[in-house]
């Protein structure tokens, strides 16, 4: 569903497109990420943001930029997590010689990424 009115890049329309994607890499491996991208994107976002963007700007937009690159993004932390889980805990020697645990590290990364996605997005339509 598209956010025609009210608030076109939130939180839960980039949530939607990334599982979207997941959903489409589990049915079409072999697809191109970036084909699977773009049509979340283009599913979860209206044309305010989208389409007509790029046509204004005659080419693929800043703000089309940003979200599917934001949308990639969280799909491969997804990824790399999945085959971070499914790996045996002996293939792990590091996490027991006191070295950072990058699980713990990953959801403050994200989230700071996040916020300056969501910041560059509100700088681009304020622009």
């Amino acid at each position: 569903m598209t956010y025609e009115y009210g608030d076109p890049f939130n939180r839960e329309a980039i949530e939607k497109a990334v599982a979207r994607v997941l959903r489409f890499r589990w049915e079409a491996p072999d697809v191109p990420l970036e084909q699977h991208v773009e049509v979340a994107v283009h599913e979860h976002f209206c044309a305010c943001v989208v389409d007509i963007e790029d046509q204004i700007e005659q080419r693929r937009s800043g703000i089309h930029d940003t979200i599917a690159s934001e949308v990639r993004q969280r799909v491969q932390i997804h990824l790399i997590d999945d085959r971070i889980d499914e790996a045996p805990k002996d293939s792990f020697p590091a996490s027991d010689s006191g070295r950072m645990d990058l699980g713990a590290a990953l959801p403050m990364t994200v989230e700071r990424a996040a916020t300056a996605v969501a910041d560059r997005v509100a700088d681009e339509l304020d622009g």
